[in-house]
């Protein structure tokens, strides 16, 4: 797979800055939201003289103020507003026009070359002029689209709003806004990170470290309350003494920090519960929300055996601590799986949650992120539990309706769906590399026979690919022709494990290929004098490199070979050669922050599906085509297009083409006649100038993508492989 290489703006990078102005809280009830679900420092904004309390009078006062172009001035001083390239901007409307004291901000800070996204709360007339009016303070800026909903209406004494099911709705309406800014990433947010810290100690007991963690929590912005409350909430999932010795750190650690004059933010209590409806109902309605899914009449199961259990989950569970709006579903859910993980052998339940997690609007990768903290936090032994569960419900979860149907998830056409006697058969099988598993299925041709010995084929798959996606397609159909194939997900990514997550490194991936050779190397049937190499896209370079020192491999073929290191410095076609010390530079940034803080950023995070319009207007037939492959006609829910930012800094100093020399195996390299990636194929195939016998073979008429499902393309490319093979070995 190829990847859109461009330079990712900070919106996706570093804590942004959320500047409000709010009289009533809803606007500051707002800017809480958006804190919650980016990580971001609020700052409020105060005047040195206060706007009057009456309603009238201040509406009168801001006319003026407007008509005069007086600016009030301010009693906020932010000092280091060099530090944030984003800024969330916040305010009530009156008179449908920008108030005044946020002029006064715009115009006291140089915003230029700052991304800026404005909010705002009103009495339901709109925003009036206020965001373009915005627009002109910033004329150096990016202003983006800006969110806006109805607060209270003042002048009929309707003040604060922003609870219950009024404050759920917003949030609903904020995540889907950050979302189609391209805010969400697939990185949890500070908050996040330190809620699953915290509860992931405190359910292990151990209570050295989480005093570390819980000042890290209040640095990260949780407020002493948000704090308890995960502390409580964890007493349904590992018990009261845990709770209880977590809230006594807690409160050793508030007095600690209260001596040092730290002044930790108290934060919101729970609102108060009105509804009359019968705990047991209520607890039924929260857990349907949660879950998504209607709870039945009838119980059955544990609940069917001991009923008290069940009352008591929904009443006091679901009910009583759910019910607190303190902290989020989605928190609640993050400090769930945290507890669920560490205490151990409790499977079940904790696919249960990270479902409802992701129902919840916590994404895949941030769920891997999960994982990521768990290692770190508890231990890989926990962590790696918690891994094979959370692959499982992705597995499972809004596949296409090919790899939901079969049982190995397999995404091509004609994908086996059940070993059968003299048929090709397909066996997953997992090994190490360096402590990492690696997930790998092997293909054995029909009529296998342990006993007998056949030619084999190592199949690296492309960029952000898996092994169930064309890697597996070509695994099947050469097994078809009498060939053991092996293909396996990259380390770091795909079904395999290790952390961080989709580390894209080109060593890595060469490393990948050498260890598909040593685990044939003992695979009952091969003969280890006849293993060939085949690399498809990304894949292919990585395997002319891995061929250039690894003589195991008796032959290499490429189709659509993709030089990973070329396109990501230069970009596709040469694309972005102005902006490589931009991008190193970047990667460096990020390769520092994961050293100093252990956040990783990411290239191609948003999670957002683009639009048919969308697609149409990608710069190239790869691009266009690819992410038809990738996201919807062969998507599977391991393939990911997000690398890690600092890997940039091991591909754009990598080359596949270097060295080429060093291949003295026959090579054949397949690619299709109107692939736009053709250029790379004819580079690397002119440089090796050693190869024993070397062909160019062009699939007439195909694109780059197209030989990765195409029947007649994959038919003819699978024919020329196998004459190639014969001919040469």
């Amino acid at each position: 797979m190829t990847i859109v290489n461009i330079a990712i703006s900070n919106i996706l990078q570093a804590q942004p800055l959320i500047v409000y102005l709010s009289r009533t809280k809803n606007t500051k009830a707002v800017a809480a939201i958006i804190q919650r679900n980016t990580g971001g420092k609020l700052a409020e904004l105060e005047l040195v003289r206060p706007y009057p309390d009456d309603y009238k009078a201040i509406v009168a006062q801001v006319a003026r103020e407007n008509e005069s172009g007086y600016l009030p001035p301010l009693k906020t001083r932010i000092t280091d507003l060099q530090r944030y390239d984003t800024l969330f901007i916040g305010f009530p409307t009156w008179g449908m026009q920008l108030p005044p004291s946020v002029k006064s901000f715009l115009r006291q800070h140089d915003l230029a070359g700052k991304t800026i996204i404005p909010f705002n709360t009103n009495a339901g007339y709109g925003v009036g002029s206020s965001f373009e009016t915005l627009k002109t303070f910033c004329p150096r800026s990016s202003v983006l689209k800006g969110y806006s909903t109805k607060g209270g209406i003042e002048r009929d004494g309707i003040l604060y709003v922003m609870e219950g099911d009024k404050e759920k709705q917003v949030e609903k309406e904020i995540i889907q806004w950050l979302m189609a800014l391209g805010y969400r990433s697939s990185s949890l947010n500070p908050v996040q990170q330190s809620l699953v810290s915290i509860a992931a100690l405190t359910a292990k007991g151990d209570l050295t470290k989480l005093k570390k963690a819980l000042h890290d929590g209040l640095n990260s912005g949780l407020t002493i309350n948000q704090t308890k409350e995960a502390l409580i909430h964890l007493y349904a999932y590992c018990g009261f003494p845990r709770s209880i010795r977590g809230i006594q750190t807690f409160m050793e650690v508030l007095e600690d920090r209260k001596n040092k004059g730290i002044a930790d933010k108290l934060g919101r209590e729970a609102s108060p519960i009105t509804t009359t409806s019968p705990k047991y109902q209520r607890g039924k309605q929260v857990l349907e929300k949660l879950s998504g899914a209607k709870q039945p009449v009838t119980l059955s199961g544990y609940n069917a055996f001991a009923p008290t259990i069940d009352s008591f989950l929904k009443e006091h569970l679901f009910a009583d601590i759910f019910e607190r709006d303190v902290l989020s579903y989605a928190e609640r859910e993050l400090v769930t799986i945290a507890v669920i993980s560490s205490i151990g052998n409790a499977e079940p339940m904790l696919r249960s949650h990270l479902t409802i997690c992701l129902h919840n609007g916590i994404t895949s990768g941030q769920l891997k992120e999960f994982i990521t903290i768990m290692d770190t936090t508890i231990g890989k032994t926990a962590a790696a539990a918690a891994d094979k569960v959370l692959n499982e419900v992705l597995n499972r979860r809004n596949q296409p309706e090919k790899s939901e149907s079969n049982p190995y998830s397999l995404v091509y056409e004609g994908a086996i769906t059940k070993n059968l006697p003299g048929e090709v058969n397909i066996h997953p099988v997992s090994y190490t590399i360096r402590d990492i598993s690696i997930a790998a299925n092997v293909y054995t041709p029909p009529n296998y026979n342990p006993a007998k010995r056949y030619p084999s084929v190592v199949i690296a798959h492309p960029n952000g690919g898996v092994k169930e996606q064309v890697a597996g397609l070509y695994a099947q159909r050469l097994a078809a022709e009498g060939y053991i194939t092996i293909t396996a997900d990259a380390a770091y990514q795909g079904g395999s494990g290790g952390y961080p997550r989709y580390i894209d490194k080109p060593s890595n991936r060469i490393e990948d290929i050498h260890s598909m050779a040593d685990y044939l190397l003992t695979y009952p049937g091969v003969d280890t004098a006849r293993i060939s190499l085949f690399g498809i896209c990304g894949g292919g370079g990585y395997s002319l490199k891995a061929a250039q020192a690894d003589k195991r491999f008796k032959a290499v073929v490429t189709l659509s070979m993709f030089n990973s290191g070329l396109v990501r410095r230069n970009g596709f076609m040469n694309s972005q050669v102005s902006t490589i010390q931009e991008r190193l530079e970047q990667a460096a940034k990020a390769r520092a922050l994961e050293i100093s803080t252990g956040e990783i950023l990411y290239v191609n995070n948003s999670t957002t599906p683009l639009t048919d319009e969308q697609i149409a207007k990608l710069p190239f037939d790869l691009y266009r085509e690819g992410y038809i492959y990738y996201n919807r006609s062969h998507a599977h829910p391991n393939s990911s297009s997000s690398y890690t930012m600092s890997s940039l800094q091991d591909l754009m100093t990598f080359d596949a083409n270097t060295n080429m020399d060093l291949i003295n195996q026959p090579l054949l390299m397949i690619a299709g006649s109107r692939a736009d990636s053709k250029y790379m194929t004819d580079e690397a195939f002119a440089n090796a100038v050693n190869a024993k016998e070397k062909e160019l073979y062009l699939i007439n008429g195909a694109t780059h993508i197209e030989t990765y499902w195409k029947p007649a393309y994959v038919s003819e490319a699978v024919h020329k492989i196998k004459a190639f093979l014969q001919q040469v070995q």
